[in-house]
Parts: C-alpha cells; structure tokens; sequence
C-alpha cells in the first residue's frame, strides 16, 4: 500500500471521528435528558480531543515511517549509482587502457629504409656521410618539375613496407609551394598506404645570397607546414641550423660540417618518434 493513502485514510477517519461528537454533543447542549449512564459532555469533548490526539500521532508516526523508508530508498538509489559510476570509470579505464596499448600498437614501426629525396642540398649530404644504409634520390637543381616527372617514380620504385620517406624540395623554387602541397595530398596516402611513412624536411636557411631570403624559405615552411597532410611529418632543420649554426660555401650549399650536422639532427629527430 502507498504511505500516502495510508496516511489520507487515519486522517479522514479522524476528521469522522470529531464530526460525530461535534453532532452527538449539542443533543445534550439542547437540554434533552440524557440516558441513563451516557457520558457527560466534557467526557465527550476529553474523549474526541483524545482520539483526535491517538489517531494524529498515529498520522504522524506513520508520516516518520515513510519518509525514512524513502530516506533508506534514496539512500540504496545513491549507493547504487556511486557503485554504477565507480564501475563506469573502471570500465572506461580499462577501455581508455586497451586503445592506449592499441595505439601504441598500431604506431609501432619497424623501420626497413630510410629514402632521403631532394636538390643538390640532399645530393651534398650524401656525399658528406654516404649510404650509411639509406636510399638517396637526389639531382642538382631540381625543383617541383623534377619532384613530379623523376623522383616520385624513384620513390614509387623503392618505397616499401616500413620506409621511411625524407623530402628536402623546394630551395630552388620558394614560389611553387602549392604546387608541391598538391602533388603531396596526392602521393603521401598512397605512400602510407604501401607501409611508409613521410617526413618533410624543412627547408633551410642560406647565406648572403643575393636572390633568395630567409623570409621566403621561411613563408615557403609555413604554408606548407600548416598545409601538408596530417600524417605528414615535419623535421624543422630550419630553425634547428639558424639557432645553432651553420656555414656554406656559396650562400645555399653548406659545408661538410654542416651537412653532417643536418643528417645528424634528422636521425635523432627520427629516432625521437621511434623510428630507428
């Protein structure tokens, strides 16, 4: 049974109750002779007020039972809803854990090449620290034509499972950054899709030269930095050489020091993403 009808019903009863004594009072108010043994009326009065008293007590009593029956019920729902949310947060823990272990799996990579791709910049550095076990695509003077007819058919050639992909272009033609932007949307996934993974070195600073600036390779970086594929990664050799240092031998092509220097960087840049 509802506490509420339960408690609707003593109250009513005892509303009854002072009615008919309300009613059974004035007979003898109204100077009608009483029978014999009938209760006075001040009994009458003492006995409704009394019963008024029991049956608002009872009320009152009943009216605690419910509510700390409710209180025992809210009580129970509280508990049962700390204990569903500490089940909750293990389970997301232990789902937050399995995607964490999945996506270092996913991630891990077992290197199997290293493709160096570039100008006569990549061509120097080969011949400072040689092979030194990496495939190297590299031509004198090569700009995005090059990158386009040539070496993205050398890479398509040599890329395979576990290659790792390093392109250095554009030095000899800052202007054309979209140009390679748009051939990279286009060769990156299908790159990745063969098992490889690309890396954009940016392209760094020169020296005195009287046609090309730092704040054009500079511009040149950062559109296609912000630009590239999102899986694309990006080595900043730039900033890397203008804080610690770097010498040419005509404005553009650094010395043996300094290309040893690039690659050295480059591999502990590598290194820093697992690649090894």
């Amino acid at each position: 049974m509802n506490w509420n009808d339960v408690i609707m019903k003593k109250r009513k009863f005892s509303r009854w109750i002072l009615l008919l004594c309300c009613l059974f009072i004035p007979a003898f108010t109204a100077g009608a002779k009483a029978p014999l043994g009938t209760p006075t009326r001040e009994v009458l009065l003492d006995m409704a007020w009394d019963c008024l008293e029991e049956y608002n007590f009872s009320c009152i009593r009943t009216n605690a039972v419910a509510v700390s029956k409710a209180t025992q019920i809210m009580s129970e729902k509280e508990e049962q809803t700390e204990t569903q949310q500490v089940e909750t947060e293990q389970t997301q823990e232990a789902e937050t854990k399995q995607q964490t272990e999945e996506q270092s799996s996913e991630t891990s990579f077992d290197v199997t090449q290293y493709i160096f791709v570039g100008d006569s910049r990549t061509v120097g550095m080969h011949e400072t620290v040689g092979d030194s076990g990496c495939v190297w695509i590299g031509q004198v003077s090569a700009g995005l034509s090059w990158f386009q007819d040539t070496a993205v058919g050398e890479i398509d050639e040599s890329v395979t499972q576990g290659s790792v992909i390093i392109i250095n272009m554009g030095v000899n033609d800052l202007g054309n950054a979209w140009g390679y932007i748009d051939l990279l949307k286009e060769k990156i996934p299908q790159w990745m899709e063969k098992g490889a993974e690309v890396y954009y070195m940016s392209v760094n600073p020169v020296e005195n030269h009287p046609y090309i600036s730092n704040e054009d390779i500079a511009n040149f970086n950062n559109i296609l930095y912000n630009n590239l594929p999102s899986e694309t990664g990006w080595i900043e050799t730039n900033s890397y050489l203008l804080e610690s240092g770097y010498s040419t031998q005509d404005g553009v092509h650094f010395d043996a020091e300094t290309y040893q220097k690039i690659f050295n960087y480059t591999m502990e840049v590598l290194s820093g993403f697992g690649r090894q």
